[in-house]
């Protein structure tokens, strides 16, 4: 589900959650929504209940100070190399190709923007995400370059 998800809440329709089963849920950050609540709400002309559930604010932030990121709740740490790269990779989203071919992405850092990137990926993993989510938040775009695939006006900069 969280990966159909794509980031997204997940929000469960149920006629009711067992105790053990809606704890469950909780941990995993999955929200409940009893179907009784949800039909009065359809009957009703008030904003349905699942709007509050709606994710409003930046899905990204970004910590200049600290070299650290937070992506849809979760922290990630760069270290001081890969920081500045993602940073570049990030600044590549304010001009009319967001993509970032490998010299852009290495500067002067000495290594291989494919490297780079990978320990990108891995401290993205090591945050809880999947290998498919790194993957799509970092994006790679064969022979051109690699992407972030968050968008600018949902990025904050702290």
């Amino acid at each position: 589900m969280r990966q159909s998800a794509q980031g997204q809440p997940i929000i469960l329709i149920s006629p009711e959650f067992p105790e053990e089963a809606a704890s469950k849920l909780l941990a995993a950050d999955i929200r409940m929504v009893l179907l009784s609540d949800f039909l009065d709400d359809l009957e009703t002309d008030e904003p349905c209940i699942l709007a509050e559930h709606r994710r409003d604010g930046p899905e990204l932030v970004i910590y200049h100070d600290s070299g650290k990121v937070e992506w849809r709740g979760r922290s990630i740490v760069f270290t001081h190399q890969t920081f500045p790269a993602f940073l570049r990779m990030v600044k590549r989203l304010k001009t009319n190709d967001p993509i970032a071919p490998g010299p852009v992405v290495e500067d002067t850092t000495g290594r291989a923007a494919s490297d780079l990137v990978r320990e990108m990926r891995a401290k993205v993993t090591s945050a809880g995400f999947s290998d498919n989510e790194a993957k799509s938040f970092i994006k790679t775009h064969h022979a051109r370059g690699y992407s972030v695939t968050v968008p600018l006006d949902k990025i904050a900069f702290e």
